[in-house]
């Protein structure tokens, strides 16, 4: 039970990944991790039975209106999503543009694209 609590996302650990809080109010708390070009990751209710996890695409001129969403992670299919598994799954998207927080390390992603 221990290893399950201690895997649990706190709004501690989504900031120290790079989330940020969202200026306006939804129900499931959600925060964002922008990707660029119009794209943000956004997670509601991360450490609860009610966790979710979108890749979304905003509208250019207006950041609150979602023109694409898809769900990656949902606690009804999948549990509790670690911080392991979403540093992964940002590594995969191959955001390089920006570090990736590692708890006190930051680790430069490579932009094989550049070589």
């Amino acid at each position: 039970m221990d290893k399950v609590i201690n895997s649990i996302l706190s709004e501690e650990d989504l900031i120290s990944i790079g989330f940020e809080r969202i200026a306006h109010f939804t129900v499931n708390k959600a925060m964002v991790y922008k990707l660029g070009r119009n794209r943000h990751l956004s997670i509601g209710n991360a450490g609860t039975p009610n966790e979710m996890l979108f890749i979304c695409e905003s509208d250019k001129d207006d950041f609150r209106k979602i023109t694409d969403l898809v769900c990656l992670h949902n606690f009804d299919y999948d549990g509790y999503l670690s911080k392991s598994k979403l540093e992964t799954l940002i590594q995969c998207l191959g955001i390089s543009s920006r570090p990736l927080k590692q708890g006190k390390v930051i680790v430069e992603l490579e932009n094989k694209g550049d070589e």
